[in-house]
């Protein structure tokens, strides 16, 4: 996936819009389905990591993007506040995006 030409805001709607609802949609089924606050078992797994991280930057890019999937807003949270997660977060490198 690259960057494509033309209207910012008609590409938001006709394609960033439709995949983020399906991808999404997705991760809150499995993680209703797990019953216990993570995506897949019953324990923290790298896919956590990787949803709740990319959940963060698409919140701080636009803070009502989770506003349909408040599951996945509090799985963000939930990883994050983990206790050696959230000192790294605090203490990591800042790097350009």
């Amino acid at each position: 996936m690259g960057f494509a030409e033309g209207d910012v805001d008609k590409l938001y709607k006709d394609v960033f819009v439709p995949a983020f609802n399906k991808m999404y949609s997705i991760f809150t089924k499995y993680l209703k389905e797990s019953g216990n606050g993570y995506l897949v078992g019953g324990s923290l797994t790298w896919i956590d990591l990787a949803v709740a991280q990319h959940s963060a930057d698409l919140l701080e890019a636009d803070g009502t993007v989770l506003d349909e999937f408040p599951e996945m807003k509090e799985h963000q949270k939930r990883i994050h506040d983990i206790p050696n997660i959230k000192k790294w977060i605090a203490e990591r490198p800042v790097t350009s995006r």
